[in-house]
C-alpha cells in the first residue's frame, strides 16, 4: 500500500508565526500526520558581508512500514531564495530543474474531505517551496535531501542574525538524531567584534575578519534552535564592494554584462541630524480583528514611542474601527504631562468595529496642517485587515489621502505596517511608495518588535529621497530601483550590472529630512572571476525578481502582469533563482549517472584514486578557471546516508585533497559528493 505524504524541510523560524508549534523535517499523511526519522543533518552556512549561502544536507529513514509516496516542503523567507535541491533516493541521484510552471501548493487532505492540521499550514508560512519527486520511498530505506538556497541576513546597528530552526522535538518528542553537524563560516570587510551561538557550545575560531564556528553532536535530541548573532565594528562605516566577472562560457543569459557588482552602504550618519525633531502621529488599528495578543503588542508598541519621543516633538495617538478616534484635536507638544496622558489613553485601548482605513489616514493627515512646517512630519500606521468602514476601494482610498496631502500644503513621511495574512497588500504598499515612506509585512507575534525598533531608526535618517549616479556610467540595471530611504544603524544592499571592469566612483545624494546630505565612494570593479563571489549573479538575479514582483502585485492590468511575469520566468530560469510564488522546482529525473554527466562541466574535473580503495583515498581537482574557496567532501552510503565530511579550502587551479577514513568502514560502494561555490560534482568509489 502507498500513502501520501508531505516532507517539511527546517529553515528560519522568522518565516513562521509566533505560535506555530513546530519546527524542523516532518513528513504528513493526509490524516495521521505521521513523520518520518530524521537520522541525520548537516548545515552549512557560507556568510560574505551579510550575504549568506545555506546548503542543508538531511537523511530521513522510512520506518512507517509501509511503500510511500511524497512530497517536499520547504517554508523559505519571502527574503530568501532557493538556488539548487537535489536527492538521493533509491540508488538515484536526482536533480530539480526549474519550470515557469506555479508550483502545486495544496497540502494533504484539501479536496479530499479532510481537515488540514491549522498548525501545519502556519509552520508552511506565506511563501514555501514545494517539489514533488517521481520515486517512491521504499519501507526501511533513506532518503537524502540537499537544498541550497540564499539569503540577505537581518543588519540592525551593527549586529547580524542568522537562525537555523533546530527543534525536531517539537516534532518528534523524544526522537535520538544520530548525528548532526552546523558550519558556519563568516568572512567581513568590517572587523567581527563579537560572536556568539545561543544554546550550544561551538569549537570557535576567531580573527577580526574571518571566523568560523564548527558543531559536532551524536546520538542526541534536537532540542534548541542555531541561533548565531554577531556584531560589527561601527568605526569602519561606509560602502562594501563585492564583484566578479564571469565568462561568456560560463553564464549569459542578457545583454547586461558579465560584471556583477553589489554594494552593501552604511555610511555614517550626518552628525548634525542625530536628532529629529518631529511632527509624527501613531495610527492604531483597534478593530475586532486586532482582539487578542494583536492589540496588546499594538499598545506596548505605542508605549515605547510616547517614552521615547524627543524634546521639541509634536505628537497624536489616532486609533480607529468603525470610527476614528483622537488623543487631541490636533498634535501636542511632548511635554511629560501630555506623554502621562498618552500613555493612559493607550492603556484603555480595546479592539471591537469594522476596519475604517480611510477616515483614519485623513483625519490624522488633517491634522499636520496646522504644526511647525520646519519639523519633519511623520505617520506610522498599523492594520491588520482590509477596509471594511468608510472608504473601501483601494483607488478612492488613494485618492482621499492624495487630496489631505495637497490640502495641508506640506509633505508626509508615511510608514506603513501590515499585521498578518489578511491585509491589503497593494493598498499599504502604494500608500508608503505615494507618501516617502515604506511598507513592511509582519506575522502576528512581529508587531511589538517590529515597530519599536523602526522607531529608534526614523530618529537618525541618513539619507531621504535617495539618488545615485556612478562616475563613469558604466553599473546599469541596478536593483532596487528606485533606493529605499537610508536610516542610521540599517543597511542597503544594491546590486548591479557592468560591461567593463573599471574604477568608479558611487555619488550618493539626498536629504537627513530637511537637511541635505551627499556621499562620494570610489571602488574598482572586478576584471576576472572569484570562485568566492560565485553567488553575486544569483544575488543580483534574486534583487531583480523582488523588484518585478513588486511591479507585478502593482499591475492594473492582466497584459502588464503576465508581461512582468514572463520576465521572472526568465531571470529565475537562466540564473537559477527560483521564486516560489512564480516559478518551481521539478524532478529532473535523473540516474547518478546522467547526473554526473550533467554536472561534471569541462572547466572542473576530479579524479579519485586509487579506486578500488583500502581505508583512504585522494582528489584530484583540476580546472580551466581558478578555484578559490572551501570545498566541502562528503561520503554518502548508497542509502545516501553521510559516513564523512570534511572541509578544505582550496587556491589555485589545481588540488590534492587526502581523505582518511575509519578502519571500520565497512566494503562497499560509496559516492564522494565534492561542492565549490556552485559547482558540484558526485564520483561513485568502491572500498575493498
Amino acid at each position: 500500500m502507498k500513502t501520501n505524504i508531505l516532507i517539511l524541510a527546517s529553515v528560519f523560524s522568522l518565516l513562521l508565526p509566533s505560535n506555530s508549534n513546530g519546527h524542523g523535517v516532518c513528513i504528513f499523511d493526509a490524516v495521521e500526520g505521521t513523520c518520518l526519522l530524521l537520522k541525520s543533518s548537516t548545515v552549512d552556512v557560507l556568510v560574505d558581508n551579510q550575504i549568506a549561502v545555506v546548503t542543508t544536507t538531511q537523511t530521513f529513514s522510512n520506518t512507517t512500514g509501509e511503500d510511500l509516496t511524497f512530497r517536499y516542503g520547504f517554508p523559505l523567507k519571502a527574503t530568501a531564495n532557493a538556488i539548487e535541491l537535489k536527492w538521493y533516493i533509491n540508488g538515484k541521484w536526482h536533480k530539480t530543474t526549474i519550470s515557469s510552471n506555479p508550483q502545486q501548493d495544496s497540502l494533504p487532505g484539501s479536496g479530499g474531505g479532510n481537515e488540514i492540521d491549522p498548525g501545519l499550514v502556519e509552520f508552511l508560512g506565506n511563501t514555501p517551496l514545494f517539489v514533488t519527486p517521481e520515486d517512491t520511498i521504499m519501507k526501511d530505506s533513506t532518503v537524502t535531501f540537499i537544498l541550497k538556497y540564499v539569503e540577505l541576513l537581518p543588519y540592525a546597528f551593527g549586529i547580524v542574525d542568522f537562525h537555523y530552526p533546530n527543534r525536531y522535538d517539537l516534532i518528534q518528542p523524544g526522537s535520538v538524531i544520530e548525528e548532526q553537524h552546523f558550519f558556519f563560516e563568516l568572512k567581513s570587510e568590517r572587523t567581527i567584534e563579537l560572536i556568539e551561538m545561543e544554546s550550544y557550545t561551538p569549537q570557535v575560531n576567531q580573527t577580526a575578519n574571518y571566523t568560523t564556528l564548527n558543531l559536532d553532536q551524536y546520538e542526541v535530541e534536537a532540542i534548541a534552535d542555531f541561533s548565531i548573532h554577531y556584531q560589527l565594528s561601527s568605526t569602519e562605516l561606509g560602502v562594501l564592494k563585492l564583484s566578479t566577472y564571469i565568462p561568456d562560457s560560463l553564464l549569459h543569459c542578457d545583454e547586461a554584462g558579465q560584471g556583477f557588482v553589489s554594494l552593501i552602504i552604511e555610511p555614517e550618519s550626518n552628525v548634525n541630524t542625530e536628532v529629529i525633531e518631529k511632527n509624527f502621529t501613531l495610527i492604531i488599528d483597534r478593530s475586532g480583528s486586532m482582539t487578542g495578543e494583536k492589540i496588546i503588542q499594538a499598545r506596548n508598541a505605542g508605549i515605547f514611542i510616547v517614552e521615547h519621543l524627543n524634546m521639541g516633538d509634536n505628537f497624536n495617538i489616532v486609533d480607529f474601527s468603525t470610527n476614528v478616534a483622537s488623543l487631541y484635536p490636533s498634535l501636542m507638544p511632548a511635554t511629560p504631562e501630555n506623554r502621562q496622558q498618552a500613555l493612559e489613553y493607550i492603556n484603555n485601548m480595546n479592539a471591537n468595529g469594522t476596519t475604517n482605513i480611510s477616515g483614519a489616514l485623513t483625519t490624522s493627515i488633517f491634522q499636520f496642517g496646522a504644526v511647525d512646517t520646519t519639523k519633519a512630519n511623520i505617520i506610522i500606521f498599523l492594520t491588520d485587515g482590509m477596509a471594511t468602514a468608510g472608504v473601501q476601494n483601494l483607488e478612492g482610498i488613494l485618492n482621499e489621502v492624495e487630496i489631505a496631502v495637497n490640502a495641508i500644503e506640506t509633505r508626509i513621511f508615511l510608514f506603513t505596517f501590515g499585521i498578518g495574512f489578511d491585509v491589503d497588500k497593494k493598498l499599504l504598499t502604494l500608500l508608503a511608495l505615494e507618501n516617502s515612506g515604506l511598507a513592511k509585512f509582519l506575522d502576528n507575534g512581529e508587531l511589538e518588535e517590529e515597530i519599536t525598533y523602526f522607531f529608534q531608526t526614523i530618529n537618525n535618517p541618513v539619507l531621504l529621497n535617495t539618488q545615485y549616479s556612478f562616475e563613469p556610467d558604466i553599473i546599469t540595471n541596478v536593483f532596487p530601483s528606485p533606493l529605499p530611504n537610508l536610516y542610521k544603524g540599517q543597511q542597503l544592499i544594491m546590486s548591479g550590472r557592468y560591461q567593463a571592469p573599471a574604477e568608479v566612483t558611487l555619488h550618493l545624494s539626498g536629504k537627513a529630512f530637511n537637511l541635505p546630505v551627499n556621499y562620494d565612494f570610489t571602488f574598482n570593479l572586478a576584471d576576472t572571476s572569484d570562485a568566492e563571489k560565485s553567488f553575486l549573479p544569483k544575488i543580483w538575479a534574486k534583487q531583480a525578481i523582488d523588484q518585478h514582483v513588486i511591479h507585478f502585485q502593482l499591475a492594473d492590468s492582466e497584459e502588464a502582469k503576465d508581461s512582468i511575469q514572463s520576465i521572472i520566468d526568465s531571470l529565475s530560469i537562466c540564473y537559477g533563482v527560483v521564486n516560489t510564488q512564480f516559478t518551481s522546482f521539478e524532478d529532473g529525473g535523473t540516474t547518478a549517472t546522467e547526473y554526473d554527466e550533467t554536472i561534471l562541466r569541462d572547466e572542473l574535473q576530479a579524479l579519485i584514486y586509487p579506486t578500488p580503495f583500502l581505508q583512504d583515498f585522494t582528489i584530484s581537482l583540476n580546472s580551466k578557471q581558478l578555484l578559490q574557496g572551501e570545498i566541502t567532501i562528503l561520503l554518502l552510503d548508497v542509502n545516501g546516508q553521510i559516513i564523512h565530511r570534511e572541509t578544505f579550502y582550496i587556491d589555485g587551479k589545481t588540488a590534492l585533497i587526502p581523505i582518511h577514513l575509519s578502519e571500520s568502514l565497512p566494503s562497499g560502494t560509496y559516492y564522494v559528493v565534492m561542492s565549490i561555490g556552485e559547482e558540484t560534482i558526485i564520483e561513485k568509489v568502491v572500498k575493498l
